[in-house]
């Protein structure tokens, strides 16, 4: 019931915004919610089973096998609250409370078209999953929204800073950071090309550095099958149904055509990954995330507001995808599929291990 306050907030700030009271402080309340149910649970399905004993061992400065291969930033940040903290308890709840502050700041930003993707897409989809659960994701995911924040600004610097931050968080980031800004890039141009050598270098160091947890990770996947024949398809249903309000707009043919091959045609290969391997929910899920933002993007450069049609697609796919979020809750109510100690269903704070 906890989870449905905050989004009630959420469309409650919505309304208000729509009815002419345009002041951001509208969408507050529902971020200041949901930051207080992150910092303080004891849910999340990860919570426990992953990160508490993650962080637990590089307390005592065992390597453990989740810390194998981990993202230098999230487990350099992760040291200083140990430190800080001398609880892997306390640690992570404060990390929660930051991945927060994260998205204060990028709403306290936003221009109309940034408040409108993240009340009505972002807050409903992402702020649960990637506040309690995919933690050092959520930290990705939050820091790539601010490098889209400052591409739209023209701060280059700021953009490409966040980016790097996005990466040195989780490692998945790559593969949104090209699909959002590689249709940026003039590859005819030197610009174009040395930005474009700059990221495959980039990508080459992190797979040599890694490698060893790259090929762990695949063959994890690999072994890791989905819970369900169709898993996923709520989230590919969602990119189709945007790209289809997109295709409805003024934007020229050419676009359209060219934006189905860069958002719909990799949401189909992830989707029959999806099928048979868990790495093509993984892939999905950062889909849904990013798809609207390359779509937004697009409607920008070619100087074209969102027209009502896409707007209201994006307030429905939220609205749909909150329900997708509240049922695999439900399935997995008291950790009855995934065996988790903490699930999401129900909803326990801190204070009740006390």
């Amino acid at each position: 019931m906890v989870y449905i306050v905050g989004w009630a907030l959420n469309y409650w700030g919505l309304l208000l915004w729509h009815a002419g009271l345009r002041n951001r402080l509208v969408f507050f309340p529902a971020l200041l919610f949901a930051g207080v149910l992150i910092t303080i649970r004891d849910s999340g399905t990860d919570t426990y089973g992953i990160y508490e004993l993650a962080l637990r061992d590089l307390l005592e400065g065992a390597g453990g096998f989740w810390l194998e291969g981990w993202e230098p930033g999230f487990v350099l940040l992760s040291k200083a609250l140990l430190w800080l903290t001398g609880s892997e308890v306390v640690a992570l709840r404060v990390l929660g409370a930051l991945f927060v502050v994260l998205l204060c700041i990028f709403l306290i930003r936003a221009d109309r078209l940034e408040l409108l993707f993240f009340v009505s897409y972002f807050f409903p989809l992402f702020i649960y999953q990637y506040g309690m659960n995919a933690v050092r994701a959520g930290f990705g995911l939050a820091f790539v929204l601010l490098a889209w924040q400052a591409f739209r600004r023209n701060s280059w610097l700021s953009a490409g800073i966040l980016a790097i931050l996005a990466v040195l968080f989780h490692y998945s980031m790559v593969f949104v950071l090209a699909l959002l800004f590689l249709p940026e890039l003039k590859w005819k141009t030197s610009r174009g090309l040395f930005f474009i050598g700059v990221g495959v270098l980039l990508m080459v160091a992190m797979l040599g550095l890694r490698f060893e947890y790259f090929e762990a990770k695949l063959s994890l996947y690999s072994d890791y099958e989905t819970p369900f024949s169709f898993s996923g398809l709520s989230r590919f249903a969602l990119v189709i149904f945007l790209w289809i309000a997109f295709a409805m707009s003024s934007v020229p043919l050419a676009q359209k055509v060219r934006m189905f091959f860069w958002v719909v045609g990799p949401s189909v290969v992830f989707q029959v990954l999806a099928m048979v391997s868990y790495a093509g929910l993984r892939f999905l899920e950062l889909m849904t995330f990013v798809a609207p933002l390359v779509l937004l993007r697009e409607y920008e450069r070619w100087k074209l507001a969102p027209d009502r049609v896409f707007i209201r697609a994006l307030i429905v796919a939220g609205v749909l995808g909150a329900v997708a979020v509240y049922r695999n809750f439900l399935v997995d109510y008291d950790g009855q599929l995934t065996g988790t100690l903490t699930p999401f269903l129900p909803y326990r704070t801190i204070f009740d291990r006390w």
